[in-house]
């Protein structure tokens, strides 16, 4: 037994060292809306410029269906870091008599949040998509590279204590209702509805025996 307490008192005080750090670990915010949505555009823009392989020579041309959409600035953002990592000229909507090599339009098809209700009363699940028509075309004939709906999503669970530093003010379209979490009253209601159901009955059915 004597030889076991050393290595017990040594295990005991790893723990100890080690518990602020996991507990630090566990309290860290979630990565915010905004940030998830740049992932999962920059995912569908690597997609795209992928298939269009522009170089260092060529002009890209990028062009919005939905001009007035706050969501296009995300968006934009990405395909111009994209492209110009790889040295590529850009250009962003306008009617620049510029020439291009190859115009990119894309439509806003879905680019939004949702929080729906889990089992735990402190937390929600938070969806996000990002779904985007998009067509690809060269800038010299006008001919068509491609024309594709591209969609990524992200799901996860965060703390309904947490979701007003997730969300961006400044951008509204990274902000959604909190769901109202009944927990065991959406089990109950139902119930309590059947029983006093069931008592009308009774007492219809009573009233007329006699």
């Amino acid at each position: 037994m004597k030889k076991t307490e050393p290595t017990k008192l040594k295990y005991l005080l790893i723990f100890f060292l080690l518990y602020p750090a996991v507990n630090v670990h566990s309290t860290q915010l979630p990565t915010d809306n905004l940030t998830v949505f740049c992932q999962l555009t920059s995912n569908i823009v690597d997609s795209v410029v992928n298939r269009i392989e522009p170089d260092s020579s060529n002009i890209v041309k990028i062009s919005s269906l939905n001009k007035e959409n706050q969501c296009n600035w995300v968006i934009e953002n990405e395909f111009v870091k994209k492209l110009m990592f790889s040295g590529v000229d850009i250009l962003i909507n306008g009617t620049s008599n510029t020439k291009f090599n190859y115009l990119i339009e894309f439509s806003i098809v879905n680019f939004n949040v949702k929080y729906f209700p889990t089992s735990e009363k402190k937390t929600v699940q938070r969806k996000q998509i990002v779904s985007l028509d998009i067509r690809a075309l060269h800038g010299q004939n006008g001919k068509v590279i491609f024309v594709k709906r591209f969609t990524k999503q992200f799901v996860d669970s965060v703390r309904i204590e947490n979701i007003s530093k997730i969300e961006n003010q400044n951008f509204p379209f990274t902000a959604a209702k909190i769901p109202v979490n009944l927990g065991l009253k959406k089990y109950l209601e139902p119930f309590i509805v059947l029983l006093t159901s069931v008592g009308i009955i009774y007492m219809f059915f009573s009233l007329r025996s006699k």
